[in-house]
């Protein structure tokens, strides 16, 4: 499955390998933190980094209800559990956060934008996965929201 997700470049089969573990970390969260802590990742780093890279990058493009609720539930217990055991694993593990813009002299073109490399900050998973669990959070609210206000009109 970890070969696997290294060599595809496709989303919809990367979250079905991502789904797995997300599967396996409902049941058995200590044994698959301990195989994928103990085995090593393209990088020389634990695979265990490179997994939550991946998972953590793709969680907002994943497609289907069931796939989501799973995902984001596994990431909730996963939050949970290193943060009630202090899991020292997770402290050096820093992803991709949010978008560095930077303010542009004069008017941006498209040719400007072209040129410009995207810059991102770099924050620790620990920290992804709550912002993760927050905008999940506010998406359920909208949609509730946005449901309500649909039968108000249609009554």
């Amino acid at each position: 499955v970890l070969s696997k997700m290294q060599s595809s470049n496709i989303l919809v089969v990367q979250q079905s390998l991502i789904m797995v573990f997300a599967h396996l970390m409902h049941y058995k969260m200590d044994a698959v933190l301990q195989f994928l802590s103990n085995l090593p990742g393209p990088t020389g780093q634990p695979v265990l980094e490179f997994l939550m890279t991946e998972w953590v990058s793709k969680q907002n493009s994943f497609i289907g209800p069931y796939d989501r609720k799973i995902s984001i539930l596994a990431l909730a217990k996963l939050l949970e559990h290193a943060v009630a055991t202090e899991d020292k694993r997770f402290q050096n593990i820093f992803v991709k956060g949010d978008r560095i813009i930077n303010p542009v002299e004069g008017i941006k073109t498209r040719s400007k934008s072209k040129n410009e490399k995207e810059l991102y900050t770099q924050v620790p998973l620990l920290v992804k996965v709550y912002k993760l669990l927050i905008n999940e959070m506010h998406s359920l609210i909208e949609d509730k929201k946005a449901g309500q206000e649909e039968s108000e009109y249609d009554e």
